[in-house]
């Protein structure tokens, strides 16, 4: 009687588990490109995906130039010249 008890438990935690274990995120990492807004699932990877499965997206750009500058590197670059302000070296000479 005990035996079938434990049975039956065992069998109604290995159900839950198995529920669990299908809520549980995975996982998968690839690189793509973007073509046409679309992002191409490597063939590897589509029988982990099946048809309707939500999914979480996080998407990582790979930036391969530099930011754009902002006004003090343009100022740097090309310095406005004011008339009638001293230069440093004017300032310091006298």
């Amino acid at each position: 009687m005990i035996q079938k008890c434990v049975e039956a438990l065992l069998l109604v935690v290995r159900h839950r588990l198995d529920e669990i274990m299908n809520m549980m995120l995975n996982a998968l990492e690839f690189q793509a490109k973007i073509q046409n807004g679309l992002i191409q699932i490597p063939d590897e990877y589509k029988q982990e995906l099946r048809e309707g499965d939500d999914i979480k997206v996080i998407v990582l750009v790979n930036k391969k130039s530099f930011p754009k500058k902002d006004i003090i590197d343009e100022l740097t670059d090309n310095p406005v010249q004011v008339n009638g302000v001293l230069a440093r070296e004017e300032i310091y000479s006298h």
